[in-house]
């Protein structure tokens, strides 16, 4: 499901906060990486709260 959500904001994604910019490459695996590490958190709390 995470890739799923990731895949459908990917797009949205490629803008950097609506100034209309073009991330670069290094931007752009620096903001990834950013939210795979959030959605990594949120699965993990998930899975202490169901525990």
């Amino acid at each position: 499901m995470a890739t799923r959500v990731a895949a459908r904001h990917a797009s949205r994604r490629l803008f950097s906060s609506g100034s209309g910019k073009v991330l670069g490459e290094e931007e752009k695996a620096a903001e990834n990486a950013y939210f795979k590490r959030t959605e990594q958190e949120k699965l993990e709390k998930l899975a202490r709260k169901f525990l």
